[in-house]
């Protein structure tokens, strides 16, 4: 019975003077309805601990919940900025906020909107725009679009001393522990990561660029995400080289303007961005803007930003008709399946566009679908996030998920940086962007010569499983798990292999698909040159 666990859990507390529960439902997800009784439940707890301990009770919901205010339940909503977690730390600043309440009754408090701001952190408000709550002299970690950050106030001395010593005492041991350990295990990721894009330079940025090839038609990429930061003059200098490979600029959120895809308050969208950027030297991107303001993926708009993307441009139409776009990179996702969403995707297959999407971050204590869609569609390559060494993340999916199997991938996704901001990122939405720009360094060779005399090849390369194998072919397996991770001088960029030789490597993994008819003209090439 339910009343039963609220007096187990209430004796075996009544002997502690002060007790702090921080309690996550987020990870009910499609579950969450049950957490509308979890206020009324902790405060039977309360009844039965009859004023024997001093109990603290905070819930960090993420959305509303059916909970009255009144003198002990409080509620707080604080201003949304795009984020999914709580930091330990951040946690238990927000619960000194609390801490001088003299009642046995502590408030059980709802945390709306996935964000945390330090207006609810400080007493004086929240930060200007001028005044920026990350500390210059240190980089903020970020966990997909995560970001917590405040600042310590030694104006707060209203707590009286019996009460405010142990949560200091808590909190200066969690910065201690906790900080350095993060600090240290950012730094490690980002070296890691760091060796990752070095090598990657040194090797198939060194074959493909080496001699200037221009391809005949740059690939070009939609990026659906939060926006790109173009609008304030440090963003501008910072992002100035990417800024110039961006051909469009769109908004497909209801009511809204092209112009605010050029804001990313958030960042997300940026750093994915960056990330696409450099990987593919040349390729050119479309930036869709399709992040709610509440910061979540409006589906309404990813199925338009899709179509629009995957059509191909039609002088005759009213608007230009579509993009043309040859990849989709969508670093987001959800829980169960869209059939709008579904219809788009299928659409841009149809006009062989390669859709590239994030899994997960929830590790094993994600929802039933543990790989989140549109990642787990079957149209769709799936990115999981590793460290630059290849290990997969902590926070990625079951590598035994039945989801995607043979067409999900990893790469780097941890110690991601951008070079408008300090932070550093991690997460499979900053993975999926490394896969998609390997793929356009695919196409993009392929539009060079020699495959470029060969039309056969440029067509199969619109199709899945042709990706699927070149992809392969650009990876390494570490562990007996079979995830692949991306390698892509494997593929191209081998330390003395001709590009003749590369190119022939590339038909001949189509031909194991499509047959002996693919890259005649390739084939025809080598013999030249053999003579």
């Amino acid at each position: 019975m339910e009343s039963d666990w609220y007096r187990l859990l209430a004796e075996l507390m009544k002997f502690q003077q002060r007790v702090t529960i921080v309690l996550e439902v987020g990870v009910l997800r499609n579950k969450f309805r049950e957490a509308d009784t979890w206020a009324a439940g902790f405060l039977t707890l309360i009844q039965w601990l009859q004023g024997k301990t001093c109990v603290r009770v905070m819930i960090l919901t993420g959305r509303p919940i059916n909970a009255d205010d009144d003198s002990i339940v409080k509620r707080m909503t604080v201003v949304p900025v795009p984020t999914k977690r709580l930091s330990p730390i951040a946690t238990l600043h927000l619960m000194r906020s609390t801490v001088g309440l003299k009642s046995s009754q502590a408030p059980i408090t709802e945390y709306r909107g996935p964000c945390l701001i330090s207006s609810i952190l400080e007493e004086q408000g929240p930060p200007s725009a001028s005044e920026p709550v990350t500390e210059k002299s240190s980089s903020t970690k970020k966990v997909e679009s995560s970001k917590y950050q405040y600042r310590k106030d030694p104006s707060r001395e209203e707590l009286s001393d019996t009460e405010n010593i142990p949560m200091c005492r808590l909190t200066d041991s969690l910065h201690q522990s906790l900080g350095a350990d993060q600090a240290s295990a950012s730094d490690a990721s980002k070296r890691a990561t760091g060796q990752w894009f070095k090598m990657l330079e040194t090797t198939t940025h060194e074959f493909m660029y080496k001699q200037d090839l221009q391809s005949e038609i740059a690939v070009k990429i939609a990026v659906l995400d939060t926006g790109f930061a173009y609008t304030n003059p440090e963003d501008k200098r910072a992002l100035r080289p990417y800024y110039q490979r961006i051909k469009k600029f769109a908004n497909f959120i209801e009511g809204g303007s092209d112009a605010e895809a050029k804001m990313d308050p958030a960042g997300h969208g940026t750093a994915v961005a960056v990330q696409i950027l450099k990987i593919s030297l040349k390729a050119v991107l479309y930036i869709c803007r399709v992040v709610s303001p509440n910061g979540g993926p409006d589906k309404s708009a990813i199925e338009k930003a899709i179509k629009k993307a995957a059509a191909k441009p039609d002088k005759e139409s009213p608007d230009g008709g579509g993009w043309g776009v040859d990849i989709i990179n969508m670093s987001f996702g959800w829980p169960y399946h869209d059939e709008g969403v579904r219809k788009a995707i299928d659409f841009a297959r149809q006009n062989g566009v390669h859709l590239f999407a994030a899994t997960s971050n929830d590790g094993l204590l994600g929802p039933p679908n543990d790989i989140l869609y549109p990642a787990r569609s079957e149209s769709v390559i799936a990115v999981d996030a590793a460290d630059g060494h290849g290990e997969h993340a902590r926070s990625a999916p079951s590598s035994a998920s039945q989801h995607s199997q043979g067409s999900r991938f990893s790469a780097p996704g941890l110690g991601i940086t951008s070079p408008n901001r300090k932070d550093i990122w991690e997460g499979s939405s900053f993975a999926c962007p490394i896969v998609a720009g390997i793929a356009a360094l695919i196409l993009e060779f392929a539009r060079q010569p020699p495959l470029n005399k060969s039309p056969s090849v440029q067509a199969f390369l619109q199709e899945m499983p042709a990706m699927l194998a070149l992809l392969r072919r650009a990876s390494s397996e570490k562990g007996p798990d079979g995830l692949k991770f991306l390698t892509p001088w494997r593929l191209i960029g081998k330390p003395g292999e001709e590009r003749l030789v590369t190119a022939l490597f590339i038909v001949d993994e189509l031909r194991k698909e499509y047959g002996l008819e693919v890259g005649r003209e390739v084939l025809q090439c080598f013999k030249l040159s053999e003579k």
